[in-house]
């Protein structure tokens, strides 16, 4: 027997808010919809809104003609869906420089990898981080992992030369190098970073402070950043336009804070004592630092000191004078290079050089030696 009690409108219906309103969970524009709405199939969708031609040809007014009707309905295609159609993982691989390296050095792989990353995930990119020593086996294990993962495209920082830019090319997958210049034969694009701007400012400033004897500590090898790096010194010493400057070179076995130990003592028990040192790394100056602490040698006072890379030196005391390379600039860099060859579908070979800049601190001043010489003279 059912109830003669009259049932109480709910409020919404007493406010006259349609049933639909309510009940009906508003569906989700699919490509369909965009299809209806343009007036075309939804290959047609499919080929315009993945920014790509493929075989199918869609004419510019079609295609606008698709992206009002997206941007109307507010439809996004789903990124998964997306790189399932173009068969892509949407992930990049990033190998990285040793972690046998000393902590200190694990700083400039972290700031490229977080870069990296971050420029990559605007472009719906994820990241999976990699050392050359984890991989037992050596280039070809490197070449079956890039294969199993099915990443899109490699990103690397590793010193480890020919065996891992081959075993990258074996893979057949772009790849763009980060830092470090491409060696001969090697195809691959690379973002680098030109030292003689910074290098260039570096003695001009110790110049103009009354410094005549300069220093340089840097890394022994055949590897072209070291030699690069030291050529560009010896150029600026070359063309610096004031008085006369004298050179003397230091080389060591590695960017170690002991190398920089035995660098600064070398120099500084040197028959022609240099008042400013230049290194070639920031682990080259923590030993320059080092040895100076050890010896009563104050910086800038006794000695002044510049680094080159600038990751870890800006905060020691007292703040190191250096020639910094853009790291991040370098990663967000070689993520568009590498963007591109994924999307065109094609490899590029572009070498970008972005250039290094001089930043002044606390670690350069007058040489307690200086003597002001009156204009014009030598």
């Amino acid at each position: 027997m059912r109830s003669s009690t009259p049932r109480q409108p709910r409020a919404d219906q007493a406010a006259g808010v349609p049933v639909s309103s309510r009940t009906r969970k508003r569906k989700m524009p699919t490509s369909a919809d965009v299809a209806k709405v343009a007036g075309v199939s939804q290959t047609a969708v499919s080929v315009a809104l993945s920014g790509r031609s493929g075989s199918a040809r869609i004419s510019p007014a079609t295609r606008q003609r698709i992206l009002d009707a997206a941007a109307k309905l507010n439809y996004v295609p789903h990124k998964n869906a997306v790189a399932l159609r173009r068969q892509e993982s949407m992930v990049v691989l990033f190998i990285t420089r040793p972690s046998r390296i000393e902590p200190f050095g694990q700083v400039i792989p972290h700031v490229l990898t977080t870069a990296a990353s971050g420029a990559l995930a605007e472009h719906g990119y994820s990241v999976l981080v990699t050392q050359p020593e984890e991989l037992a086996g050596g280039g070809r294990a490197l070449t079956a992992l890039i294969q199993r993962l099915q990443v899109d495209g490699v990103l690397y920082d590793s010193p480890d030369g020919p065996e891992v830019m081959n075993a990258i090319a074996s893979a057949g997958v772009p790849s763009v190098m980060l830092i470090r210049p491409v060696e001969t034969g090697n195809p691959s694009p690379s973002v680098v970073v030109d030292p003689q701007p910074g290098m260039a400012a570096a003695i001009d400033h110790l110049g103009l402070l009354g410094h005549r004897r300069i220093a340089y500590v840097g890394r022994e090898g055949p590897h072209p950043i070291d030699r690069h790096r030291l050529a560009c010194f010896q150029a600026a010493l070359a063309q610096y336009s004031g008085h006369q400057l004298e050179e003397s070179i230091f080389l060591v076995r590695d960017y170690s804070i002991q190398a920089g130990e035995q660098g600064a003592e070398r120099a500084l028990t040197h028959n022609e004592r240099p008042t400013a040192i230049i290194t070639s790394s920031d682990g080259l100056t923590l030993g320059v630092l080092r040895y100076a602490n050890e010896n009563k040698i104050q910086i800038p006072y006794d000695l002044s000191l510049i680094s080159f890379d600038d990751a870890v030196v800006a905060d020691l005391y007292p703040p190191i004078t250096s020639i910094s390379q853009p790291f991040a600039e370098c990663a967000a860099a070689a993520v568009e290079l590498l963007i591109k060859a994924i999307v065109d579908g094609q490899s590029v070979h572009d070498q970008l050089t972005l250039p290094t800049q001089f930043r002044v601190r606390s670690s350069t001043g007058v040489p307690s030696n200086f003597i002001c010489y009156p204009q014009g003279a030598p």
